[in-house]
């Protein structure tokens, strides 16, 4: 008896953002399907990419919350919000294990929107799922981030936005 293969987290981010675009459908009759926006005068044009931090996890290994170690004299969950905001015009912070302290740490900006993750203890794709619920409706799209990888530039996330505007604009 053949295994069926497990699905991928691309599928399953796939299948959530075009469960929200059904839905969008139906209310504005957006004829959008992921990584294929088609134009018509009724649709409400993308406009760009928001930014999802994954920053809920339990540090069990570490025994210290990672966003909270610092790089230079900023946390790397204060480097990584100014990378991403460099890049993107809104970012959702998605918060777990320790959200208290690593709240505290989160720079005051308006375009930054804090969601906690219940069930954080699931993993990184349960996050994922809450922070992509909690993304504009009008994005096209979200750039992914990790909150304890701080040595990523803006410069990468600018050439990744800039290409997959370009693709999810093609007609």
């Amino acid at each position: 008896m053949a295994r069926r293969p497990r699905k991928s987290a691309i599928s399953i981010i796939a299948e959530i953002i075009r469960e929200r675009r059904t839905e969008e459908r139906d209310e504005f009759t957006l004829g959008v399907r992921f990584g294929n926006l088609k134009r018509s005068k009724y649709n409400r044009m993308p406009k760009g990419l928001d930014g999802i931090m994954l920053a809920a996890g339990e540090s069990r290994r570490m025994g210290y919350p990672k966003p909270l170690l610092r790089i230079g004299r900023q946390t790397f969950i204060e480097h990584i919000a100014g990378t991403m905001l460099a890049v993107v015009p809104r970012l959702v912070i998605v918060l777990g294990a320790h959200s208290d302290r690593v709240r505290a740490a989160i720079p005051h900006d308006a375009r930054i929107t804090i969601v906690e993750n219940p069930n954080y203890a699931r993993g990184q794709l349960s996050s994922l799922k809450v922070g992509l619920s909690a993304i504009q409706s009008h994005a096209a799209g979200a750039l992914v981030h990790l909150g304890d990888h701080p040595m990523v530039r803006a410069e990468p996330f600018k050439r990744w936005s800039i290409t997959t505007m370009k693709r999810a604009t093609r007609s």
